[in-house]
């Protein structure tokens, strides 16, 4: 069987030990129906790998050793008899289910991510667990608000945390900060330290969403005071479409950020320099950073 036809309904089996031929990688594609997994395994060398699709989501089984079968996903995770069978679901349906040999359906389930509106399908699931887990950011009533703009006031507030919210002495240099916010301290830690700066006018503009390259040069100079590296190797910002767009007070930080794998382009093959951020973006960003920048 070289490749077998894609179907829409019934149960595709994906046999483990050679007792049929195996699934072709990427070939099966099923609705929200079961995927039966037939692990006949004579031994730890019997390998056989299938991508399936379960409702538009790929399913990754990879036979590994011979006496476990546990199947992984981001929506769950599954035991299945005994033996060894790895599955990578990025967004595999919940509600579908795997069937192991007694015939016994398990369905799939989202798994927790202690935010009522971050799923564990979504991109930016990973990049919330690890905001979360490192203090760096954290949500309210047991949500997350991916999709809210991210303000100077929380973008402050980050730094600090990530610096264990250090005691700070005077007050706000700007105008617009009131000692009795709940950033104040945040601010007057990030201005004394020379991480942020505030407007030509003296105000800091808390409540303004911040612009992915203000976020760039935040890090930057975060990153000095820490003293990571911060050398400007690589190649720039001339392969993006809108390099010429970024602020000379900002070409430091966003080249830099660019370069230590820290900021992304996005589509069009743009840096969006003056776009704001959504606080999933900057979760993504803080997990770029704490990954490729902090030692």
């Amino acid at each position: 069987m070289d490749k077998p036809p894609s179907v829409s309904d019934g149960t595709v089996s994906a046999t483990v030990g050679g007792v049929s031929p195996p699934i072709p990688a990427g070939d099966v594609v099923t609705s929200d129906q079961s995927v039966t997994v037939d692990a006949k395994v004579a031994s730890a060398s019997d390998v056989t790998a299938a991508n399936v699709t379960v409702g538009g989501g790929a399913l990754t089984a990879v036979k590994d050793a011979a006496s476990k079968l546990a199947v992984e996903t981001n929506v769950g995770t599954l035991t299945i008899n005994g033996d060894a069978l790895e599955a990578i679901a990025d967004n595999a349906t919940v509600g579908s289910t795997v069937t192991d040999n007694d015939g016994d359906r398990i369905t799939l389930t989202d798994k927790d991510t202690g935010y009522s509106d971050v799923s564990a399908s979504a991109w930016y699931a990973d990049a919330v667990a690890y905001v979360t887990d490192n203090g760096m950011m954290q949500g309210n009533a047991g949500r997350f608000m991916p999709n809210d703009n991210l303000d100077r006031a929380m973008m402050a507030q980050i730094l600090y945390n990530l610096e264990d919210n250090p005691a700070v002495s005077g007050g706000s240099a700007f105008g617009d900060v009131s000692s009795s916010a709940w950033y104040a301290n945040a601010v007057i830690w990030a201005s004394a330290n020379s991480v942020i700066t505030g407007y030509d006018n003296g105000n800091y503009g808390p409540n303004d969403s911040i612009t992915r390259e203000q976020m760039a040069l935040m890090l930057y100079r975060y990153a000095a005071l820490k003293g990571y590296d911060t050398t400007q190797s690589g190649a720039g910002l001339t392969g993006f479409a809108d390099a010429e767009s970024v602020c000379s007070w900002a070409s430091e930080g966003m080249i830099w950020a660019v370069n230590a794998g820290v900021i992304n382009g996005k589509d069009g093959n743009r840096l969006d320099p003056q776009g704001t951020a959504t606080r999933a973006e900057v979760a993504q960003v803080l997990m770029n950073f704490g990954q490729n920048v902090m030692p």
